[in-house]
């Protein structure tokens, strides 16, 4: 029976999983990738041709001489706030696909069935629309809350102004900070702590995908929020480490995209490392998941025969024993 696993020893096992499968992780983020761009031409090609027109309009005339009218018969009909809209719907569905299917190759391991990647995207597909649905409910009740944030925010800032507790603040802030700039830094610190308060939530509800992949709930957002408790700060701390890594390999691409001096090569360079952190992502969410039903006493052994496949080092294994 394999023990819960620590920050280190989910990060091992993720790195090692991603190496292992490294290929058919690879492949079915290069396919959604490809369906999604295929979409995307074959649904908003008449917006974006309009956009490119208005880039060739802008960059061939002088942006000083363009009269409104001229900018006007250069746009499409199209709303770009409902292309933003249906693309992150789109967006949202690629990356539940995506995750389900990595879901369903460890649940094949674990009947001892191979992890074929064509089975799993299928077997993904079917559960297409209950995950649109749940993931419908997870940002309606995102939306909420930030909403409620917002207005507590303004409520917080109305209070202070309205009861004279700005004065107060000042008085009372200036021995900490020495510094004129005190309620700006108030704000500053009351949304960071709106954001942390954020993140937490998104975290605690963020599971609820392979629940509803797995036909074990229907939304899974509160079986999410009940798996994940007690354990925020350790997946909070794994992701932060593999997004610490994809702003690293940003950064080495930014870089090299100024001595390449070329938009096709810099554009290929930042898809290439998108395909190749995506996965990692997908992993690391997936190991998270299977630990925290090893912690909630619910598919313990979910990993283990991945663990004991001749392809893995067997390193991972001593470390949870």
């Amino acid at each position: 029976m394999l023990k819960p696993m620590g920050y280190g020893q989910i990060l091992i096992l993720s790195f090692q999983i991603y190496r292992t499968l490294f290929v058919k992780l690879f492949l079915l983020v290069f396919l959604l990738f490809c369906l999604y761009n295929l979409l995307e031409v074959i649904f908003f090609s008449d917006f974006f041709i309009s956009m490119a027109s208005i880039n060739s309009v802008i960059f061939n005339q002088n942006a000083a001489d363009l009269t409104g009218d001229q900018l006007l018969n250069t746009v499409s009909t199209e709303i770009p706030g409902l292309i933003a809209v249906v693309l992150g719907i789109m967006m949202v569905l690629f990356i539940s696909i995506a995750i389900s299917t990595v879901v369903f190759m460890v649940d094949s391991v674990n009947q001892n069935k191979p992890a074929r990647i064509g089975e799993s995207m299928r077997r993904s597909f079917k559960r297409l629309w209950s995950m649109l649905v749940s993931c419908f409910v997870f940002f309606f009740f995102l939306s909420f809350i930030a909403l409620m944030f917002i207005i507590a925010f303004v409520i917080i800032l109305s209070f202070t102004s309205s009861f004279g507790l700005y004065g107060f603040l000042v008085d009372y802030f200036q021995n900490f900070f020495s510094s004129a700039w005190v309620i700006p830094r108030i704000i500053l610190i009351v949304l960071a702590s709106f954001c942390l308060m954020f993140v937490y939530i998104v975290v605690r509800w963020s599971f609820f995908i392979p629940f509803v992949a797995l036909k074990e709930d229907s939304v899974g957002i509160f079986r999410s929020w009940r798996l994940t408790k007690g354990s925020f700060w350790r997946i909070f701390a794994v992701f932060f480490t593999m997004y610490v890594i994809a702003i690293v390999l940003i950064i080495v691409a930014t870089t090299l995209s100024f001595l390449m001096l070329s938009v096709v090569y810099t554009a290929i360079l930042f898809i290439l490392i998108n395909l190749l952190i995506s996965p990692l992502l997908l992993v690391a969410y997936v190991v998270c998941f299977f630990d925290l039903r090893v912690r909630a006493g619910a598919g313990g052994t979910a990993l283990e025969p991945m663990l004991l496949n001749p392809g893995f080092n067997p390193t991972p294994l001593c470390l949870l024993k």
